[in-house]
């Protein structure tokens, strides 16, 4: 089973630090040998020999030619597969109905776009992309890295750039640190050799993530830099000496913040898993029927969802959590169970299940956890004559029956 993978740009060359990570991860999903890649020896684009296209990085938004050589491809892909995803793209502020009109037929073409940040999520919705969005993290983080051993700095810190030697932004930037730091131009190789680092890319920030080395970021590169910055709670710094004297709380917020980046990033190969069709399935609801949706999912993820309300074709009742402040605005009724209660159907008072006990056609249990949870296929067999349950991990959909 083969993918053709190639970037969301003009030459479509995959990103460098996306590939290892496709090379070493994707034949644990599609088998030996799968991997097709534009621009590689050997590697054409024969769709009727492909499971599908698998476009990773690149940038939607700096203008619709930029990307159509990867939406020729998807569109060939059609004739043989919809099994056509986009992981870890990024968005510019750019991208928009006005500029981009004509050429959101061919994005909604895919079967799902994974974006590396929230803020890609939101321009796409808002510019009328009808493709489920989900947001994970850059695929980079999931690069093997080596350990870093724990340094004693006798002398300067070392300082390491990630950019360009030749780029005279960096090269103005750095002119005068050499008094406060050894400065060496470093690779992922290298970066652990390293105490703060100094980048014009988004690699950079990523590698001082997986490293947890404090980073400063050259604002004349900034939107994905400042994008990142804010999913990781971590403060925009321009200067390398701050990074280096607040090098204590900015390791402690690179601590906190690794560990869900990792997991968001490998979320792309999940979804992935869903485009081999192993070991999930999506299963079609029956729309304009009586429906209950269970929202057992935190708030976050609400806007992920609107593709399977969509398809539901009908006003339904939502049932939260106590805490949940999301409103749908398109639900006839929202309800919430009251404070201290789980999502339990023996913990629900009893006015609650005399609402809702089997008053339903569908009922569509909705979670973000990594597997089936007893608890929640419960609830849908309470109150449905047809229990569903909605992973939106995988944005998967399968009947419980």
């Amino acid at each position: 089973m083969n993918v053709y993978a190639l970037g969301a740009n003009r030459d479509g060359v995959i990103a460098e630090a996306h590939l290892p990570v496709l090379r070493s991860r994707m034949p644990a999903i599609f088998g030996p040998d799968c991997l097709r890649v534009h621009g590689g020896v050997n590697s054409r684009f024969e769709p009727e020999e492909c499971a599908g296209v698998l476009i990773a990085g690149g940038r939607l938004g700096e203008s619709p030619e930029d990307v159509e050589q990867a939406l020729n491809y998807t569109r060939a892909m059609r004739w043989f597969s919809d099994s056509t995803i986009g992981i870890s793209v990024g968005v510019a502020e750019e991208f928009s109905p006005e500029g981009w009109g004509q050429h959101l037929s061919a994005i909604d073409s895919l079967k799902l776009l994974a974006v590396r940040d929230v803020e890609s999520a939101h321009i796409l919705r808002r510019a009328g992309v009808h493709t489920p969005v989900l947001t994970c993290a850059d695929l980079a983080y999931l690069v093997p890295v080596n350990p870093r051993l724990k340094r004693t700095t006798t002398g300067r810190p070392v300082l390491g750039v990630v950019g360009e030697d030749m780029d005279e932004m960096i090269a103005k930037v750095i002119s005068g640190l050499e008094s406060d730091f050894e400065i060496r131009y470093v690779s992922a190789a290298d970066f652990a050799d390293i105490d703060v680092c100094l980048t014009s890319k988004l690699q950079g920030v990523i590698l001082s993530v997986l490293h947890r080395i404090p980073f400063a970021a050259i604002p004349a590169y900034g939107e994905p830099i400042d994008r990142e910055c804010r999913a990781l709670k971590y403060p925009f710094i321009a200067d390398a000496r701050s990074a280096w004297s607040e090098r204590d709380s900015l390791r402690a917020i690179l601590e906190n913040a690794k560990p869900l980046r990792l997991r968001l990033a490998h979320r792309n190969l999940e979804l992935m898993q869903g485009m081999a069709g192993v070991p999930q399935k999506s299963d079609r609801i029956e729309s304009g029927k009586e429906t209950l949706v269970v929202w057992a999912a935190p708030d976050q993820y609400w806007e992920e969802a609107e593709s399977l309300f969509a398809e539901i074709h009908s006003d339904f009742d939502c049932l939260v959590p106590s805490d949940s402040h999301v409103t749908p605005s398109h639900t006839r009724r929202r309800m919430a169970i009251p404070s201290g209660s789980l999502m339990h159907w023996g913990m629900f008072p009893e006015d609650l299940r005399r609402q809702i006990e089997n008053r339903y056609d569908n009922a569509i249990v909705c979670h973000a956890f990594p597997a089936n949870k007893d608890h929640l296929a419960d609830i849908a067999s309470h109150t449905g004559r047809h229990g569903w349950e909605f992973r939106l991990w995988t944005h998967s959909c399968e009947s419980y029956s």
